[in-house]
């Protein structure tokens, strides 16, 4: 909360009335993760766990501020550096014979350096000039999967022989309530800014080749 919201409401404390554009990320926790299809900018929030209330908070507070601002809602976001999904697996692959991954919560892996680099190019461009009201905007790879095909295919690509084995969320055995569903409809990032965005599947090669 201090982090996700307090320091959110300091920083729009500070830029108020002043020049100054405001890119924020978000999270597709701010969702329940109930709805069939993909979720899009303005679907009801309604978050599962803590985190997820802590970002909700913050996008209210800042759509309810009207600065000039972007919120770039994200999901399941790796790179080759840090903790996360990709660098987790190639760990555990490397240590173990088998893994058992979650195959019931779909959603689509985010490249964070890729992410980054069509963030500078959206600063350069007109139309980013433009956005004089809060602005919300769903970012992802193109395509859907699940963590347990999103392991198979990070295996594939560094060519690891370990088996995974497709488990559901309940037998994960996770204190956690995460979203059974995190795709997100990226159709009014791509109409609006008009930036090629890469498969998941190539994002992860992109990852650690440096093509990005």
């Amino acid at each position: 909360m201090e982090l996700n919201y307090k320091l959110v409401k300091n920083i729009i404390s500070l830029i108020k009335n002043k020049k100054i554009f405001f890119i924020h990320f978000s999270t597709e926790f701010v969702f329940s993760g109930k709805k069939l299809n993909h979720y899009n900018e303005n679907d009801k929030m309604a978050p599962l766990n803590y985190y997820g209330t802590s970002k909700s908070m913050a996008d209210n507070l800042i759509l309810s501020s009207k600065i000039p601002c972007i919120i770039f809602r994200i999901s399941w976001l790796f790179s080759r550096w840090n903790t996360n999904f990709l660098n987790k697996i190639l760990t555990l692959a490397n240590n173990n014979s088998y893994l058992k991954v979650v195959n019931d919560q779909r959603g689509s892996p985010t490249h964070a350096l890729e992410l980054a680099n069509n963030i500078l190019e959206i600063i350069r461009l007109d139309k980013f000039k433009k956005i004089t009201t809060p602005q919300i905007f769903n970012y992802r790879n193109k395509g859907i999967t699940t963590w347990y095909l999103f392991a198979k295919k990070i295996l594939k690509v560094f060519k690891i022989k370990c088996k995974v084995y497709p488990i559901s969320y309940k037998d994960y055995n996770s204190k956690v309530s995460r979203p059974k569903n995190s795709c997100l409809s990226i159709n009014k990032f791509r109409k609006f800014f008009k930036i090629k965005i890469s498969t998941w599947q190539n994002s992860i090669s992109n990852c650690y080749n440096n093509k990005l």
